[in-house]
C-alpha cells in the first residue's frame, strides 16, 4: 500500500464515506453516555483563571467513589506510603493539573464498559497516558508550540476504542482478536474490517460531549502524519509520540517510518527524539504500578 492512500480524504469525510448503520446506532443510541457531572465541572474549572486547589478539592468531593480513588492512589507506596484522608492534601502531593487531568480521565472513562486488560483496554490507555505525557512535554520543548491542549487532547485522543468496546463489542473483540496476526496499521485493519476506525467514533462521541477544539481534531487526525487542517503541529507532535511509543511497544501505532517526517515538520531533533523515548523505557514498570493504583 502507498504510505499516503490511507489519508486520500485527509479525514474529511462525510456520512457517504461512512458506515451509515454504525452513524445510526451512535447517534440515535439511548444508552451513549452523558459527559459525567464532575467532568463538565473539571472543564469548566481547568478554564478558570481563577480555579484553585479549594475548588478542585470540592468537586471531587461531589463523588465520593473518585474521591474514595484519589485518597487510595496518593498513599500508594508510589507517593511514599502516606496515608490521607483529605483531598486537598492529594492535591498538594500530586499537582494540581496532574490530579485535575487525572480525575478527568477517571470520570470521562467510569461510564464506558471496556475490559481492562487487552491491547486496547484500559490498563493500556492509562499506560500510553502517563508515557506520553512524559514524551510530549520532552518533545514539545523543542518546538514552539503551546501544549497546554495536549494533555487533556491526549487523555482522549484513543476514547473511541472504549467507546466500541461499550457499544459494538463484537467488533471490538474482532479487531483485538485480528491485530495479533495482522500487522498492518490498525486504522487499515479498522476500515477493513468494517469501513471504519476508532479515530471517527472517538470524535462523535466528544462532539456528543461538546468538547472544544483542538481536542476533537486531535482526535479524528492523530493517526494522520499528513494532516493539515487545524491545530496541525499538536497533530503531528501526537502522531509523533505515538509512533516513538510504538517503538517500546506502547500504544497502537506501527507508522515508524512517520518519525522522521514528523521530526522535520515540527523541527525536532530526530536523534534526540529516539534518544528519549528510550530513556522513557527504562521507566515503563513505574509507570506500570502507578496505572495498578488507579484500576
Amino acid at each position: 500500500m502507498v504510505k499516503t492512500e490511507l489519508w486520500t480524504l485527509n479525514k474529511m469525510r462525510g456520512d457517504s464515506q461512512i458506515p451509515v448503520k454504525i452513524k445510526l446506532a451512535i447517534d440515535n443510541l439511548e444508552e451513549l453516555p452523558p459527559i459525567p457531572a464532575i467532568a463538565k465541572h473539571i472543564l469548566e474549572l481547568k478554564d478558570d483563571l481563577y480555579g484553585d486547589i479549594a475548588t478542585l478539592a470540592s468537586i471531587i468531593e461531589l463523588d465520593p467513589s473518585i474521591a474514595a480513588q484519589v485518597l487510595k492512589w496518593v498513599s500508594s507506596p508510589l507517593y511514599g506510603g502516606r496515608k490521607y484522608s483529605r483531598v486537598k492534601d492529594a492535591i498538594f502531593t500530586i499537582g494540581y493539573d496532574s490530579l485535575l487531568n487525572l480525575v478527568f480521565g477517571l470520570c470521562i472513562l467510569s461510564p464506558l464498559k471496556a475490559p481492562v486488560e487487552g491491547k486496547f483496554g484500559i490498563r493500556n490507555y492509562w499506560i500510553q497516558f502517563f508515557s506520553g505525557q512524559i514524551l510530549l512535554s520532552q518533545l514539545g520543548k523543542q518546538t514552539t508550540i503551546d501544549t497546554k491542549p495536549l494533555c487533556m487532547g491526549y487523555l482522549l485522543h484513543n476514547i473511541g476504542y472504549l467507546l466500541m468496546a461499550h457499544i459494538f463489542k463484537k467488533e471490538f473483540d474482532l479487531l483485538t482478536k485480528e491485530v495479533k496476526t495482522d500487522d498492518s496499521p490498525v486504522i487499515a485493519i479498522e476500515r477493513r474490517l468494517y469501513g471504519i476506525d476508532h479515530e471517527v467514533i472517538g470524535a462523535w462521541l466528544l462532539s456528543h460531549w461538546n468538547i472544544y477544539e483542538p481536542i476533537r481534531s486531535i482526535t479524528l487526525n492523530h493517526h494522520n502524519p499528513y494532516y493539515e487542517g487545524e491545530s496541525k503541529e499538536l497533530v503531528w507532535l501526537v502522531c509523533l509520540t505515538n509512533a516513538l511509543l510504538g517503538l517500546i511497544d506502547v500504544g497502537d501505532s506501527k507508522d515508524f517510518v512517520s518519525i522522521k517526517l514528523l521530526c522535520t515538520k515540527l523541527n525536532v531533533n530526530e536523534e534526540s527524539a529516539l534518544n528519549s523515548v528510550q530513556e522513557l523505557s527504562k521507566n515503563l514498570k513505574q509507570i506500570e504500578i502507578k496505572v495498578k493504583g488507579i484500576l
